[in-house]
């Protein structure tokens, strides 16, 4: 039998460009400017990887735009009211921590019970109290229905009105 021997190499081998001389640049001149075949290559990546360039805007019809608008306000309107939720959970979880640095053990452990007994009789209980902040989700969330259902009528209406 022959020996096979396996060898596993971790070695990079270049070998260059195939015609390439030493030190000479296919796409720049020896001044720093490029040759045609760079500046073909610079516009050609330029399109790639900036391509709002030479793109020309798309004509857009009355009836798109304004179905764009009416999303658009919708989904800010929705987007408001989650911000204002969010400050208001910040600045209520803000105090509460400034005013438990301020108490003692003893007072910290008698509001937390005091906490649980509170939650658990809510519990317990049967009514339902809404705050302003989900009453006013509420709102914002049936006014961006609404809306988004006008702009898809009004959309339809005008596609149909250019059919004709």
């Amino acid at each position: 039998m022959s020996n096979y021997r396996i060898v596993y190499s971790s070695e990079l081998y270049h070998h260059g460009v195939n015609g390439q001389k030493w030190g000479v640049r296919r796409f720049q001149n020896e001044d720093g400017t490029l040759t045609a075949a760079g500046k073909s290559r610079k516009r050609a990546r330029q399109r790639f990887f900036e391509p709002s360039i030479e793109k020309k805007p798309k004509k857009i019809s009355p009836a798109k735009a304004l179905a764009d608008e009416t999303k658009n306000a919708a989904n800010e309107s929705s987007y408001t009211a989650g911000k204002l939720g969010g400050i208001k959970r910040n600045k209520e979880r803000y105090e509460k921590q400034q005013e438990a640095r301020k108490m003692s053990d003893a007072e910290l452990r008698n509001a937390i019970n005091r906490l649980n007994l509170e939650r658990q009789y809510s519990d317990l209980s049967t009514r339902d109290y809404k705050s302003g902040y989900d009453t006013a989700s509420e709102v914002l969330s049936i006014v961006g229905s609404v809306a988004a259902i006008g702009a898809s009528a009004a959309t339809i209406t005008a596609i149909v009105s250019q059919m004709r």
